[in-house]
């Protein structure tokens, strides 16, 4: 096989791919579990099973999946991590696809239709073995010799991120300026409307219901994937424990605390002698104890001062393979832990002070490390005496300090300095961090005591709740952001997140049983009337000191609430338990609700994309659906948009 055609074929080897479609694949060989993603479960994916470019696949972080395209004559080797469809694998991966030659391809025919009988052939007597063997042997020296130059390519394609980041490292000597943050942008003030009570002479009555114009309509706020680290090899992963959980991909354990008690996750043991238990770190992140591998030996670096060369050569030595291992436990409790972008940030700090110190600038320079090659938009900072790790995000996030590089907001991480030496160089395939939270994270239970929470009504809705104390102290250090330009974004994102589950099982019997039979205007009038009067209504100011939206966990466990929140929750309960949209509705100086009814409801209404929502306002004490709080101004409000 000369030059030439190596580097034509490892060119294509690296190439995007962006031509798909419904063609008909062959699974030529499979490693690291790959499966199949179908609406009745999960299959893992074989050797020689047909599958099509809009076949929903599941790679884990160390697998990878190699297809034949009969009709084009072309090899795809897949081997980025992900949950998507295949043509979008094909689309999005640099090692994609090889053109294959015409008797290559005539071999893994053959091999692909005679594979079982090949199979058991070999394992005949062995006289038949040696008959056979003579017949395939020059398929199969072709077959050696294509494969020898696949696992070249292969590696070729793997050192990408070693000659990645030493190129980074080279370039850290140089790329230092000097910068001054700009001041943090404040949360929106708003002037609070207080609640009103409807009199009991104006209930029951007949509501003649009036259109409202929306003055604008908020778009919903759409989750994006997280980010993935640019391609590299990973060490032997031990198996002494796995997690499986049948919503989440299927990875290897990081979670080592008896305690969590999250279903359905099931705990698998497997052969402890299969290997000696690995040099690591334990840590303890929201009340959740987790495992990274980490060889203090290997992994050892110093930053010497921080002069640009000392930090660039740590950069070289986290480099090295031996970090491999930490990186991946980083992912891998990233997914099982169902950890946002902020949450993994906060974790990697933790891992870079557990393994390097807590405060020393090696703990920040591996930080940085981990979360720049987890995909992540990252700059390093430092002042005469400490490094700071500053972050990207696609959020503008309020009360926190930034520095404006090339363009971009970066926000330094747990540092006041106001004046830093930032590397301003890019890392290739980087993003920004996001503050959306597509679902709660799994952390290790807490149980506050129960709390009663009942309406005084006739209609006796009433829960006993407890809530998991680790989650709110999580929920309480999350930053409060906006989306663009947009300040009515901030209350979807807390509207959006999902209610943990064990609340879910703690409350949403008792209220489904409750609801059971009613139409949906009086299903979602019981709804209305528990938020309504199950909280004690207080401003934010009074309390907190400045204004504050609650997710859906913290209104059931602090004792106050004000208009957001209890709009924030009614919402998450009218769309898991009676599944109708709902949209939140702002005015200046308060947050209300409109529901989507499929049967006809009267009441004041407004038109978002020509569907009819009606007015529901979990503060206007004692009014029922349809009813506008008095004083409302209607000109001026707006629809926002929710999941």
């Amino acid at each position: 096989m000369n030059n030439q055609y190596r580097l034509a074929a490892l060119t294509l080897l690296l190439a995007f791919v962006t031509a798909a479609s419904a063609q008909r694949l062959v699974v030529f060989s499979v490693s690291g579990g790959p499966k199949l993603v179908t609406p009745k479960g999960n299959t893992e994916i074989k050797a020689y099973d047909n599958l099509t470019m809009e076949s929903v696949v599941n790679i884990p972080y160390d697998a990878s999946l190699e297809l034949l395209d009969e009709a084009n004559r072309k090899q795809y080797i897949l081997k980025s991590p992900g949950r998507d469809r295949i043509s979008t694998f094909v689309k999005n991966s640099k090692g994609g696809v090889v053109q294959l030659t015409q008797r290559y391809f005539e071999y893994m025919q053959k091999q692909i239709k005679n594979g079982a009988k090949l199979s058991a052939r070999r394992y005949s007597d062995a006289a038949t073995v040696t008959r056979e063997d003579e017949t395939y042997k020059e398929e199969d020296d072709w077959a050696k010799e294509f494969e020898e130059f696949t696992q070249e390519a292969r590696e070729e394609y793997e050192d990408f991120r070693e000659q990645a980041n030493k190129e980074y490292a080279d370039f850290m000597e140089q790329a230092w300026e000097q910068f001054r943050s700009s001041a943090p942008i404040p949360a929106p003030k708003r002037e609070e409307v207080p609640p009103i009570t409807l009199p009991e002479k104006e209930r029951g009555k007949t509501i003649k219901g009036k259109p409202i114009k929306v003055e604008e309509l908020v778009p919903p706020v759409i989750p994006t994937p997280q980010p993935v680290p640019i391609n590299f090899t990973i060490n032997t992963i031990p198996d002494e424990v796995v997690v499986v959980d049948p919503k989440l991909p299927t990875v290897p354990v990081l979670v080592q605390d008896p305690n969590i008690s999250v279903k359905p996750i099931e705990r698998l043991q497997i052969n402890p002698a299969v290997r000696p238990a690995p040099e690591g770190k334990e840590l303890t992140f929201y009340g959740t104890k987790v495992f990274v591998r980490f060889d203090a030996e290997e992994a050892a670096f110093r930053v010497q001062g921080l002069s640009e060369r000392s930090i660039a050569n740590a950069w070289k030595s986290l480099s090295a393979e031996a970090l491999n291992n930490t990186l991946i436990d980083c992912l891998n409790i990233r997914k099982q832990l169902r950890l946002s972008d902020w949450a993994y940030l906060l974790l990697l700090e933790q891992v870079g002070q557990t393994c390097m110190g807590k405060g020393t600038n090696e703990a920040t320079i591996l930080t940085a490390f981990l979360f720049c090659q987890s995909g992540y938009k990252m700059r390093i900072g430092r002042t005469d005496s400490h490094a700071v790790v500053l972050f990207g995000s696609r959020h503008l996030i309020y009360e926190h300090p930034y520095f404006v590089i090339n363009g971009e907001n970066f926000y330094p991480l747990h540092s006041d300095s106001n004046q830093l030496s930032i590397c301003t160089l890019p890392y290739p395939e980087e993003q920004g961090l996001s503050l959306l939270l597509a679902q709660e994270p799994i952390l290790s239970e807490a149980r506050t005591d129960m709390r009663k929470i009942a309406s005084n009504s006739k209609l006796a809705m009433q829960v006993t709740v407890n809530v998991n104390k680790n989650l709110i102290d999580f929920y309480s250090d999350y930053p409060t952001s906006q989306i663009g330009e947009n300040v009515c974004s901030r209350w979807a994102m807390y509207a959006n997140t999902p209610l943990d589950a064990q609340i879910k099982d703690q409350i949403y019997p008792s209220l489904k049983q409750k609801l059971q039979g009613k139409s949906q205007r009086d299903a979602v009038g019981m709804l209305l009337d528990f938020v309504q009067w199950g909280f004690v209504y207080k401003y934010d100011e009074d309390i907190w000191g400045y204004d504050r939206a609650f997710f859906a966990e913290e209104t059931l466990y602090y004792p106050y609430a004000d208009c957001e929140d209890r709009s924030i929750l009614f919402s998450r309960l009218v769309r898991d338990l009676v599944g109708l949209q709902v949209v939140l509705v702002y005015y200046p100086g308060h947050l209300a609700t409109a529901v989507h009814f499929t049967d006809p409801v009267d009441g004041d209404y407004l038109m978002v994309d020509g569907n009819r929502f009606v007015v529901c306002d979990p503060t206007f004490f004692g009014a029922p659906v349809g009813k506008t709080m008095t004083g409302m101004d209607n000109k001026k409000a707006k629809a926002i948009l929710l999941d």
